[in-house]
């Protein structure tokens, strides 16, 4: 089951939608959007969309503005 998404929930998801709009342009994302559909996204874009997520902040410090990412990450088996 899933827990219903609280204000502290939403207020990280809002956060990480914040970062991702200052650092990305919605042309820029687009036209990558547009290379991926039509496969012909390189290495290029790749390396130009790991420049764009890396002025958002660590891999870690996003995985912890979604809710349940890093549970499922760090679940030990029973």
């Amino acid at each position: 089951m899933h827990e219903p998404i609280d204000s502290y929930t939403a207020g990280d998801i809002l956060s990480l939608v914040e970062k991702a709009e200052a650092n990305i342009k919605g042309v820029d994302a687009k036209r990558m959007a547009e290379r991926m559909m039509a496969a012909k996204f390189d290495f290029n874009d790749f390396m130009e969309q790991s420049r764009m997520m890396s002025q958002m902040g660590s891999m870690g410090s996003m995985m912890k503005m979604i809710p349940g990412a890093l549970d499922s990450i760090f679940r030990r088996p029973v």
